[in-house]
């Protein structure tokens, strides 16, 4: 297996990238360790998708301009965007298991969510 380094980070040759935290003193810091990140993760054939890449500041409310091939990447105010993002789909899926059995439709039933929810009389989320 190939061992890449990322600083002093060994990297295996992923096939997708997973969440990371990058961790640095200064705003100048962090954008030049994005710009590693975006680097390394290019030579692997893979890109940093901009849209689902989040920036947060401790200790200050300070505005922190970091920027990933020209495109301002969203600063968040606290952590309370991890949960709603990782619980989303769970909810959701709970929601809906709740909606069938209400309704009497089964999984087996192939209806989908929409269709689901227009029998119980709600509207589309």
């Amino acid at each position: 297996m190939d061992d890449s380094r990322m600083d002093e980070l060994p990297v295996r040759s992923p096939l997708y990238a997973v969440d990371q935290v990058i961790l640095v003193p200064s705003a100048c810091g962090l954008q030049k360790m994005v710009i590693k990140t975006k680097d390394s993760v290019r030579k692997r054939g893979m890109k940093v998708n901009v849209g689902k890449t989040k920036v947060m500041v401790f200790e200050s409310m300070t505005e922190c301009n970091i920027l990933i091939e020209s495109e301002k990447v969203e600063q968040v105010k606290d952590e309370s965007w991890v949960w709603q993002k990782k619980n989303e789909s769970r909810i959701n899926a709970v929601e809906m298991r709740s909606l069938r059995s209400t309704c009497g439709v089964s999984r087996k039933d192939r209806c989908g969510n929409s269709d689901v929810r227009e029998r119980c009389g709600l509207k589309e989320a």
